[in-house]
């Protein structure tokens, strides 16, 4: 895989799974839901039911349903599962969109108190991104830790969730690098 295929992985990476999070961080829950149900209405019209910005609206909307109450996990999962189709058929099973609905999906079984699914689901998103070739997303830092927190919880193996801490942080840390370094290049190419 080239860098630039590398370097839009990542972008994709990064947008799908900050775009909800800020505007969440902006606005109420309410309102995001209602702007997210919109997107997912207009796009379903626009591109269709099994389109994978369909898709993407859904895990967006999602995201707008705080897990602590089980009504809320119960429709998150649906909005979930439904999206993991899409994404299946349209990427196939190796995507770190498909990643990163196992992590949101392992999370929700975690809030649940169901910590041994919770494990194997981030086992499972663990090894598609490392499959997918995006071992070093934010995504990928934030389910190491989760899985390292689900570990210790359950009573498990603790070098394998000191494992899981360590390579969250050189993965944190790797990113800053990377993102520093690019800062720097743009930075230099508009000084002239």
């Amino acid at each position: 895989m080239t860098l630039i295929q590398k370097t839009w992985r990542w972008c994709k990476d990064a947008f799908f799974a900050f775009t909800a999070r800020v505007l969440l961080l902006c606005v109420s829950e309410e309102s995001a839901r209602k702007f997210f149900l919109r997107q997912l209405s207009h796009r379903a019209e626009n591109y269709g039911a099994s389109h994978p910005k369909t898709a993407y609206a859904m895990v967006f909307v999602a995201q707008t349903y705080p897990a602590e109450r089980a009504v809320d996990r119960e429709k998150q999962e649906r909005l979930l599962t439904a999206a993991l189709l899409i994404f299946n058929k349209s990427f196939g099973p190796v995507s770190t969109e498909a990643a990163y609905i196992r992590h949101r999906l392992g999370f929700l079984r975690y809030k649940a108190g169901k910590l041994l699914e919770a494990i194997s689901f981030y086992e499972e998103a663990d090894q598609l991104y490392r499959q997918a070739d995006t071992p070093w997303s934010l995504n990928h830092a934030d389910l190491l830790e989760l899985w390292a927190i689900a570990l210790q919880k359950q009573g498990g193996n603790d070098f394998q969730a000191s494992n899981c801490i360590r390579e969250a942080k050189a993965i944190r840390v790797r990113f800053q690098l990377w993102m520093s370094r690019s800062r720097r290049i743009l930075w230099m190419k508009y000084r002239r």
